[in-house]
This record gives C-alpha cells, structure tokens and sequence, in this order.
C-alpha cells in the first residue's frame, strides 16, 4: 500500500507546474512535453488502483501472503472508492484519453459483478469479514454505475444474513452487520435495529461499580428489553447491581435519618426505577410494602398536626401516598378537607371582628393552604372576595397601615390588589425605612428625596403615617445642600437640588427662599458669561449652559433673550473681520486655516446666524487649490483642510479625501517600506495614489524608491533559488514596482528553464 500512495503523490506537483508554466509564458513545446509526462503518470496511477480493487476484492485465500496480510491489517478497501475517483479526475485534468479512463471504470465494474456474485453464492457460518467485503463491494459498484439487478443481489444477500434467531453469542456479529447496513444499501430489521445503542449502553454501565451510576444499571437494562437484545454478560451485570442497590436502599431507609417525607420519596424513586426496567422478585414486593407504610405514617402525622405542619409538607405526603398505593387515601383527603374549611371559616370571621395585619396574615395563609392542597375551589375563591372587601375598605378609610398590611399577604389569599393600594404600600414601606434612618449618613439625602417622590406618586394622604416629618427633613436638606453648592459657587448643584425637592413633591411655598438664592446667582453668572469675548469652546458652551439653568431656575425670557443677543453680536464682529481677513490673504498657512476653523466651530455651538455660518463655510473652501491644480506643495493646506472640514461644516472635493487618507497610509508604511512583509500593503498604497493622481509629495517618492528596490533585490534572490511559485511572486511585485525589462527576461528565462 505505501508504494502504491507514493507513487501517486507526485501527480498533482506536475499539475501544479503546468498550470504555473501557462500563466508565466512558457514555451508551447515544454508545456506538451510535461502534459505527455502526466498521461503516463495518470495511467500508471490508474492501473495500480485498479490492481488495488482487484486485490482488496478477492477472497483472502487468492491473495499472496505478504501483501495479503498488509490490505487487511490496513483495511484498504474502505478509502478504495475515493482514491480511485481522485485518480480519475487527475487523470482527465492531465488529459488522459478518455478510453483509457472507461477502460478503467469497466474494469472495475467487472470485478464487482465477480465479487458480488461469489459473495452471494458462498454459505456457512455468519462471518465479520464477509459482510464488510460485501458492503464495500455494494458500496463501489454503487459508485461506478454497475448494473442494478447485480447491486441488489448482492444487497438480498447481505440482508439475508441479518435475518433469524439471533443469541446472545451473535451481538458481535449483528452489532458489526448493522454499522455496515448503509454502505450494502440494506434495510435493518426492527427487531435487530437498537441493538448496537443497547449493548454500547450495557458495556459502559457495567464498567462502573460505584453506586452512583445505579441510574445507568437501569436504563441499561431497561434499554436492551425495549431492544430485544439477548442477555449479555454486560446486561446481566447491570441487572444484578441494580438488584443489590434497591436492597441496600430498602435497608437504608428504615435507619436514615432525615425527614420521612424524603427518605420515603427516594424509596419511592428507586422503586419505580427497578419496575420501569422490568426487574421483579422478593426485594422489589418487600421495597413496595415498605413505601406503603411509609407513605401511611406520613400521612397520619400531617393529619394529627390539624394544618400546622408546613404546607409543603402535606403537600408531599398526599402525593407521595397516592404513588405508594396507600389504601383508604380517599377518606384521608376528605379529613384534610374539612380541617382545611373549619380553618378557612374561622380566618374569615376573625377577620371580620377586627381588621389586623394578624387576621388579615391569617385569612391569606388559609387561601394559600388551600390552593397549595387543591381544595374546593368554589369556598377558597369566596375567601379571597372576601378579602378584597376589607382591603377596599382599608382604602376608603385612607389607612395606610392597614393598606400596607393587605397588600403584603394578598399574594397568598389570591387576592387582586388596586394599583392605588401596591402604590401606598411601596411608600409607607420607603417612610418607615427613612424614618429609621440615622441622620448625616452618606445616603440620607437620596433616600428621604426617593421617599417623599414615592409618596407623591403614590398618591399617598397628607396624614399618613411619618409622612410630615419625613418631608420636613427633605426641605432641611434641600436648603443646606443648596446653601453649601452656591458658598461653593456650584450652580449646577444648587438648581440640580432645587429641581429635584420640586419634582419629588415639596410644595413651592417651602422652596422660596432657596429658589431666590439660586436665581440670583443664576442671573450673576449669565451676565458674566454674556460680556466675555468669545475665544474658546469653553466660553461658548458657558453663555449656552448659563442661559439653560436660567431657563430652568425660571428667570425672565427677556433677561435670558438679551444676554444671549449681546454673546451672539460680540461673536458675530470676531467671525466676520476672521472672514474677510481669510478673504484677502494670500498663501493660507494651515495654521491659519486651523484658527479660522475653531472660531467657525463656536459659532456651531452657540447657535449663530445660519447664514453668517454657511458664508464662513464657502470662505473655507474657497481658499484652498483648484482639485485638478493642487501641487505636492498644497499637500498641507489640504490635509488641514480635510481634518478641520467638520468643525465649520465645508465640503470638499472627495479626491481632497482620498489624498488625506493616503497621506497617513504613507507615513504609517514609510518605516518599515523595505520589508518583505509590507510589499503588499506599499504595491496597495501605490497603486492607490496613481489612481487618485495624487502629487508626488516627498513622503510618496520615498516609498515608491524602497518599494522598486525591495522588488529588484527580490528578483535576484528569486532567480538565484528554485521554485516556480515564489519565482511568479517575484515577477509580479517587480512589474508592479517598475523593475527593468532586461532583469524580468531574465527571470522568465530561469522560469522556463525549470520545466525543463
């Protein structure tokens, strides 16, 4: 076999070659002397597969003993059918004639009608080898058009061989055939079909000992009954494993400790899972008797407790004694439903004498009860209007207390709750956390400003509990947070303080005084903002900011309109004498252009006059060269250009951009230009330029000089070794670098040399 793999593993080299040869030129005549030379390799390559099929095929008693024994060990047979297609396909790629190549593939077909024929004929005993000659046999006729009727005789035969009464000695023999049912194109009986999951599933379940893989003994033996696989040593394990865990379980839970309602749940489990996997005996019947006592004696402990014991607990108990069987349950869930409504009428009348958040606690733990154990549903629903009733009232009485109470158990008496009444619970409950709340803490002021927001939303009632004085401390630390922001001159702080105390709801007689504190130096600061000679971006965002919180604080429009006017008339002077001057000037510096630019900029953000602003954008553009006259020396001005473009809104020609971009390519490749590794990035960037006709700047002249060297001194190098690949490479950076005619006929002649 590994002869015959290297002998065809030049085949695709010599493509490759003569497929590099055409696209570098080579002569016509080298090019048909190559091709003749993969015609005898394609047919040397065919030949020694079909001699390969035809070995593989036979029977191991015609095979010589050496090469016999290596097919099989190697299981040549199952890649036959891809190598032989790869061959064929090589081998028309080279231009082999086509009779040759069917000359092959009848070859091929012939032997498989052989095989298939004397596979199908031969009898005795079930044998692994045979069934995988014949599937591969199928499987490569199948590939290469040999006559149905033929296939389907050899596929009868192997389905043949899949019928009968199979024993436990055959798992090996039916667990193989099934795996190769596909490549033969047979149809699996039903009855065979699971037996390789099963016995797979057996084998690993039977490696561990441990009992924690019980589970897996389980549905191992559950599994191969479903399969109908016969008693293997692997499912015969597993059996009895499973066997001596629900003995152990059974002995453990009568001495565990724990609760009985989880010791008799994992009988119970353990139980169900032996049964499902159809194991039966002595221990299985004493396991089940014990899960009914069990089961028994839980139920009569809940019972005794009259509904004090947890609801999951009875829960539990019930279910789990209907799935122990336990007898007279029926009668047992009739006493739990009559404790269950002597509770629930007790709850209601208790209720009703006096409103508390114990009765009310009460009346929704007996609903709760009752829903958890799927009682009348007719008597709980009753409960739960009747505790809406007193919620409403709660309500109408305007006790926020009570409200809150309501609201806190209504969850359990399945009770539909007002949003008024979840609204006044959320706010009574944030009151009482402020109202225990130290003062001068870190978080004393968002808590109180959140409590008193709440109640206000809310809707909660002026007299509720704690709400006065919980508002009272919000007006105290509004004034003093207000007081330090404006010692601080923090304006921002103060209106921001003030803002919130309004929205949260403290009423506007209470906030005066503070308000006319922070208009006065509100309007202090606007008018200083509005006189300052507008330089910087700073100043222009201070007028814009200062005429805001005037606004918001609730100065006069007037007084804001005319500080803004006297900012927007001092600005307006500086952009139209930076206009002009621009105008007239002769030679723009970038620099120049730069300052003319963030001046333009603060008129952006100040608002200015649209036209003054768009006369300041087309001064911009003007000043800059015609696109088809720029020279490299106009390179600055028009990266300046092109990077200040936003702040006064110009627009540019879309070449301007092009070069900008290009510019930094540039200076980002210039460093490392001589290397190997940037050739393609500086051909790209090169290439670009020329396109976009950018100037020769002196950074581009540079690059395009170590780009023509670095590709010059590839050539040489290139020509000096051997490689067809990196020899086309070469030529291809070097014509795009400008290198010589003279060096690239030198470099197609050593080409053309090495096909040779």
């Amino acid at each position: 076999m590994t002869s015959i793999q290297e002998g065809m593993s030049g085949l695709p080299s010599v493509l490759d070659a003569l497929d590099m040869a055409k696209t570098l030129g080579v002569s016509n005549a080298t090019i048909q002397a190559a091709k003749a030379s993969a015609n005898v390799k394609a047919a040397s390559d065919l030949s020694l597969l079909t001699e390969v099929t035809r070995l593989a095929g036979s029977t191991s008693s015609s095979l010589p003993g050496g090469f016999r024994d290596a097919i099989f060990e190697e299981q040549p047979g199952d890649d036959t059918k891809n190598r032989i297609q790869k061959a064929i396909a090589e081998g028309r790629h080279a231009g082999l004639p086509e009779g040759e190549i069917q000359a092959a593939i009848a070859a091929i077909r012939a032997h498989v009608n052989d095989t298939i024929a004397s596979l199908a004929a031969s009898t005795g005993s079930r044998s692994l080898e045979r069934m995988r000659h014949l599937a591969m046999t199928i499987d490569l006729g199948s590939a290469f058009g040999v006559d149905r009727q033929v296939l389907a005789k050899g596929t009868a035969a192997y389905e043949a061989q899949l019928q009968g009464n199979f024993t436990a000695g055959d798992v090996s023999f039916v667990i193989f055939a099934v795996s190769r049912a596909e490549q033969a194109h047979a149809k699996v009986p039903a009855s065979i079909a699971l037996w390789p999951k099963a016995a797979a599933a057996a084998a690993n379940a039977a490696k561990s000992e441990s009992p924690t893989a019980y589970r897996s003994w389980v549905a191992a033996v559950r599994d191969a009954k479903a399969a109908g696989l016969p008693e293997t040593a692997d499912v015969t394990t597993c059996r009895s494993r499973a066997q001596a865990h629900l003995a152990a379980e059974l002995a453990a839970s009568a001495q565990a400790p724990g609760q009985p309602d989880q010791r008799l749940l994992r009988l119970l489990d353990t139980v169900a899972d032996v049964e499902a996997a159809g194991l039966s005996g002595a221990t299985v019947a004493e396991a089940r008797n014990a899960t009914k006592a069990l089961a028994s004696e839980e139920v009569a402990a809940v019972l005794a407790s009259n509904l004090t014991a947890p609801v999951g607990r009875i829960v539990n108990a019930f279910e789990l004694a209907g799935r122990a069987c336990v007898e007279d349950l029926g009668a047992r869930k009739a006493e739990l439903a009559k404790q269950l409504s002597s509770r629930l009428s007790g709850a209601v009348s208790a209720l009703r004498a006096a409103r508390t958040a114990q009765t009310l606690e009460g009346l929704g733990e007996a609903v709760h009860f009752g829903q958890k154990l799927k009682q009348n549903r007719t008597e709980l629903e009753a409960a739960a209007r009747v505790y809406e009733a007193e919620l409403q009232s709660c309500l109408v009485a305007a006790d926020v207390d009570c409200v809150a109470n309501a609201v806190e158990f209504a969850v359990f008496a399945q009770a539909r709750v007002p949003k008024q009444a979840e609204g006044w619970r959320v706010a009574a409950k944030m009151l009482a956390d402020v109202s225990r709340l130290p003062s001068g803490t870190a978080s004393e002021y968002d808590a109180v400003m959140r409590a008193v927001s709440l109640a206000r939303a809310g809707g909660l009632p002026e007299n509720a509990t704690r709400l006065p004085a919980v508002r009272a401390r919000a007006q105290a630390l509004t004034a003093s947070r207000i007081d330090r922001a404006l010692a601080a001159n923090d304006t921002d702080s103060a209106l921001l303080a003030l803002t919130t105390a309004a929205e949260a709801g403290i009423p506007e007689t209470q906030l005066a005084g503070v308000r006319g504190k922070v208009q006065a130096s509100i309007a202090a600061e606007l008018s200083a903002a509005s006189v300052v000679e507008l330089a910087t971006t700073r100043d222009a965002a201070n007028i814009v900011t200062a005429a805001d919180k005037a606004r918001r604080v609730g100065l006069p429009a007037a007084t804001i309109a005319a500080a803004r006017a006297e900012a927007e008339a001092r600005y307006g002077k500086r952009l139209t004498a930076a206009r002009e001057a621009l105008a007239a000037s002769k030679g723009v510096s970038p620099k120049a252009l730069e300052s003319f630019a963030l001046l333009a900029d603060l008129g952006r953000k100040l608002a200015h006059n649209k036209t003054q602003m768009a006369l300041a954008a087309r001064t911009f553009e003007a000043v800059l060269p015609q696109e088809g006259a720029a020279t490299a020396g106009d390179m600055p001005l028009i990266e300046a250009a092109v990077s200040l473009r936003d702040m006064v809104r110009a627009q540019l020609p879309q070449r301007f951009i092009q070069w900008f971009v290009l510019a930094q390519r540039i200076r980002t490749a210039l460093p490392t230009a001589s290397s190997d590794k940037s050739a393609p990035e500086v051909r790209s960037i090169i290439e670009a330029a020329n396109g976009a006709a950018m100037p020769d700047t002196d950074e581009l002249v540079v690059l395009k000089e170590r780009a023509r060297a670095n590709a010059a001194f590839r050539l040489v190098t290139t020509v000096s070794g051997s490689g067809a690949a990196s020899m086309a490479s070469a030529v291809d950076v070097a014509v795009r670098a400008g290198v010589s005619e003279t060096k690239l006929a030198t470099a197609s002649a050593v080409t053309e040399a090495f096909f040779v």
